[in-house]
């Protein structure tokens, strides 16, 4: 089976299973860290907050890319949460790192993860916390009323990724939060299933009053702005494709650049996924959750969820990463 690229999906070619270099599987864990140190260095407010922009839209195409390991299959399961821990060492602009990883994925809607464990070997840089319960919705097909006033196309899922994200950067004694965009299942049933991001993403720093708000829209599009708070003027301008490149400009100081190039990413972004067989999963503990949250859903009741034990709405996943320098 082959998408309309003619690449297979990387939950039916094994992609995930592909030898890599010790390089990229390290990038694996160390990819968003070093977005992170980045937004440490910038030496203002709103460099900190492009950069942060950066991390938010890299991990939201995380969604979209495959593991690199039969070990990152997304699965479902009974009750029980995981939890890795992995110490990892990168060279980052002449720098020793230390990565810090833990993820969990559990019915308890209060687990998180609250702190990194294993000895620190150096003052805090900057951690990454995410805390998500996914909510899956039967959605009608846009635009797609027959002449009887009937639905003529599929219906499509719709995922809410419920919960909120955390960049804390303890040397600028600034903290970000964040929200992470709708992701629809347009063909569920469908062995190649096509992924799509919907709905805003929003970025806030009570401590510099800069606010974030990334709209994503139909055909891939991004756009968005960085305004002040109590201003309407809009600092910065977001536009592109989530699949290409997402560029910024800031009119103020004629400057603009890049700050997120999907097609520069490995593994690549892959905007489609065997929902029956999904192979490797980048970010696993969500996919898993995810599952969870769609085999709990009831189709009758417009996605709501059924009783039937634990079921969707007690399912959380959780996840953190935390830097520390050497």
């Amino acid at each position: 089976m082959q998408g309309a690229n003619g690449a297979r999906p990387a939950g039916l070619s094994g992609a995930g299973n592909r030898k890599q270099s010790i390089h990229k599987k390290m990038d694996r864990h160390t990819s968003i860290a070093s977005l992170l140190l980045k937004a440490d260095l910038a030496p203002d407010p709103l460099e900190r907050m492009l950069a942060i922009s950066r991390v938010v839209i890299t991990y939201t195409l995380d969604l979209l890319r495959a593991g690199q390991g039969m070990g990152e299959t997304p699965v479902v399961i009974l009750g029980q949460h995981i939890m890795s821990h992995r110490d990892l060492a990168e060279k980052h602009r002449g720098d020793a790192v230390v990565v810090m990883l833990q993820e969990i994925c559990s019915y308890d809607p209060e687990a998180r993860v609250t702190h990194i464990q294993g000895k620190a070997r150096g003052p805090e840089v900057a951690e990454l916390a995410l805390q998500a319960v996914p909510s899956c919705a039967v959605r009608a097909a846009r635009g797609a009323l027959g002449t009887l006033g009937q639905v003529s196309a599929a219906p499509y899922v719709e995922v809410t990724l419920k919960g909120n994200g955390r960049v804390s950067l303890p040397r600028q004694d600034e903290v970000y939060t964040f929200t992470l965009p709708l992701l629809h299942l347009t063909e569920p049933l469908a062995e190649v299933c096509p992924l799509e991001l919907a709905g805003n993403c929003t970025v806030t720093c009570p401590a510099t009053g800069l606010t974030l708000t990334l709209k994503f829209r139909d055909e891939h599009s991004v756009k968005g702005s960085i305004v002040k708070r109590g201003s309407e003027a809009r600092i910065a301008i977001f536009s592109g494709r989530w699949d290409g490149a997402v560029n910024v400009e800031v009119p103020d100081l004629g400057a603009g650049g890049t700050v997120s190039n999907a097609r520069a990413l490995a593994p690549a972004v892959v905007p489609w996924v065997n929902l029956a067989q999904p192979g490797p999963r980048r970010l696993t503990r969500l996919w898993s959750a995810i599952l969870q949250s769609m085999y709990f859903m009831d189709v009758h009741q417009g996605g709501g969820i059924r009783e039937a034990g634990r079921g969707a709405g007690d399912r959380h996943c959780a996840a953190a990463q935390r830097i520390l320098a050497v």
